[in-house]
């Protein structure tokens, strides 16, 4: 896969670009060969940043969150890995807002701790 990576280092800091990186060690079942490149920003404007980077240099990408019942092949993934290593919870009212880096247990917590009912089931999953 080739693509610039002065151009991704411009959107985040190069620790947070691998190259041949394990998915085993991104996801919760600890599966998966290599992917080519795997990029972890760490906030909204940094994931809107890569991906644009990505689509315009027409590199192929996927999006993941914390990579819970995700089954990679041990042969790896042949394109960029976008993983969202940043999470907020928002709650507003009767509204919880959660980025996909957020496990759902804590979801399910912060909803309990605001009396907000409907996400009991959530709190054993990862």
């Amino acid at each position: 896969m080739k693509i610039d990576r002065k151009l991704l280092f411009g959107a985040l800091p190069d620790r947070f670009i691998l190259e041949n990186e394990p998915m085993s060690r991104h996801t919760t079942f600890r599966t998966g060969g290599p992917a080519d490149l795997l990029i972890l920003p760490q906030n909204i404007g940094e994931l809107a940043s890569v991906c644009a980077v990505l689509q315009n240099e027409g590199v192929p990408f996927r999006v993941m969150g914390r990579g819970s019942n995700l089954l990679v092949s041990d042969e790896g993934i042949r394109s960029a890995v976008v993983k969202i290593a940043y999470g907020s919870i928002v709650v507003n009212k009767n509204t919880i807002r959660a980025d996909a880096g957020v496990a759902l247990k804590d979801v399910a917590g912060e909803a309990a701790r605001h009396s907000l009912s409907g996400l009991e089931f959530a709190a054993g999953i990862p």
